[in-house]
């Protein structure tokens, strides 16, 4: 007497409720109720023959309750000894709508996430190489830089050694200057004691004479020997120079090789440097695809579906779906 004939509509609070209801609990908290108006509570055969005094008590009892529903729209029970209001086939039709709205969407947004898993499980080895192509673009960067400071040193090396080398010429050439004024002194001096021995030999010939003559020959002996091991030293000299302009000479053109070979590495790692610099942009050119081409894509694998009439857990619709992604990315 006292349940409403539509008690499967109603929760009970003293059990655990079912996840069909706990969605149904969501969609009252944020959507109208359009089943909940209130109807005219069907009278019992017992209260039919009661007097008109008791069917208008009745009718207030029933205005009070609906007038309660309306008011406690977020009370998801009716207590035992509370009257439900009636629901009619209309209602029903139209919650029943509602509910298989939700599972449309449910069922799209399903297929949606398993084609981004998908998606994501084919390109997910190229995703990761990109942390280990960032990684080896930053060990060449260090590379690079690390050959530039070798040729950056080469180079204040090659520089010392021009500096020291043309010291060293100089030094030659102040040396042959030297030797020059050296070699004209004693041409001059030659030149005079040959004149005084001509003038001696025409004059008398004494001891005292004789004596120095021989003082003279002595000095012009000493002046030979010194002269000599002068040259003999002026020769060494420019031979040893000439030894190390030779060495200098080798380990320049073996800088000069070793440079060669450093730009040639620089040269290789930079082609490396944009090879990987491309594969890393076509990786994030990849990873950027934008919503609207995966939209288009579900569309299509939609269609496809259609129109072989696939399932999406059956190994053609996984090999018609690789097809379509391929084609899409070309």
């Amino acid at each position: 007497m006292g349940r409403s004939p539509n008690h499967r509509f109603s929760v009970t609070r003293d059990r655990t409720v079912t996840p069909f209801e706990s969605v149904l609990d969501s969609i009252k908290q944020y959507m109208p109720h359009p089943f909940l108006k209130p109807t005219k509570r069907q009278v019992p055969l017992k209260e039919k023959t009661t007097s008109n005094a008791y069917g208008e008590r009745d009718r207030g009892r029933n205005r009070d309750l609906t007038s309660a529903i309306r008011n406690d729209g977020e009370d998801d029970e009716i207590s035992e000894g509370q009257e439900s209001p009636d629901v009619t086939d209309l209602e029903i039709d139209q919650y029943l709508a509602v509910v298989e709205d939700l599972r449309m969407k449910l069922d799209a947004s399903q297929m949606a996430t398993e084609t981004a898993l998908v998606f994501y499980g084919k390109h997910q080895a190229e995703i990761q190489k990109v942390d280990t192509t960032r990684e080896q673009l930053k060990q060449m960067t260090e590379k690079c830089s690390d050959y530039r400071i070798v040729i950056n040193n080469l180079q204040q090396f090659e520089g010392e050694k021009e500096r020291e080398l043309a010291r060293k010429k100089a030094a030659i050439d102040e040396d042959r200057r030297k030797l020059d004024s050296l070699k004209e002194q004693a041409t001059k001096y030659m030149q005079k004691l040959e004149e005084e021995k001509r003038e001696f030999e025409n004059t008398k010939i004494t001891k005292e004479a004789k004596q120095v003559l021989k003082l003279q020959e002595k000095k012009a002996e000493l002046e030979r020997e010194h002269n000599k091991r002068y040259d003999e030293r002026v020769a060494d000299l420019e031979k040893a120079i000439k030894k190390s302009q030779d060495d200098d000479k080798k380990k320049i053109t073996d800088l000069q090789s070793r440079n060669d070979e450093l730009v040639k590495d620089v040269e290789e790692q930079r082609r490396r440097l944009k090879d990987a610099e491309k594969r890393c942009k076509d990786v994030e050119k990849l990873r950027s695809l934008s919503e609207t081409e995966v939209e288009d894509l579900s569309q299509k694998l939609k269609m496809a579906l259609n129109e072989f009439g696939l399932c999406a857990s059956t190994s053609e619709y996984l090999i018609l779906m690789l097809r379509y992604t391929t084609r899409s990315r070309k």
